[in-house]
């Protein structure tokens, strides 16, 4: 019986180190678009606080007033080369994309409207790209 016991109270004590060895766990579903893996949420500060930026390539969707947004279309393409990621960011103001070390073009379509912008992801370095769009342009539903 201690034998048994004690062999429970192991396996119980590894669990905690076992989930953490595994990472963490997203609030939101890891998806792929042309083999590279991305995520994509952020509705709401709880939601935001879970979602630690795993991949090279953080996009944040925003208006000029700093005001969260979803739904856009967004492409993003290797510099002198072709299309590698293709996803709707319906699940919230952030995608989050394990892109390859290069320099890339974004593009991001929003009721008709599109902002773009240039970035150079480097080995092991972690990106941040905020794309705007006008308030007076974008049905806030307000």
């Amino acid at each position: 019986m201690m034998k048994k016991l004690i062999a429970l109270t192991s396996l119980l004590l590894a669990l905690p180190a076992a989930a953490a060895a595994a990472g963490p766990t997203l609030p939101v579903e890891i998806q792929s678009s042309q083999g590279i893996e991305f995520y994509n949420g952020g509705v709401g500060l709880g939601e935001r606080g879970k979602m630690p930026q795993l991949y090279p390539l953080k996009i944040v969707l925003v208006t000029d007033k700093g005001l969260y947004l979803n739904d856009a279309e967004i492409v993003i393409t290797r510099t002198g080369g072709g299309e590698v990621l293709r996803a709707r960011a319906d699940n919230g103001p952030w995608l989050i994309a394990d892109v390859p070390p290069g320099s890339y073009s974004l593009k991001a379509s929003l009721e008709g409207r599109t902002t773009a912008a240039s970035v150079r992801v480097s080995a092991g370095q972690k990106k941040v790209v905020v794309l705007s769009w006008k308030t007076s342009e974008i049905d806030m539903g307000l």
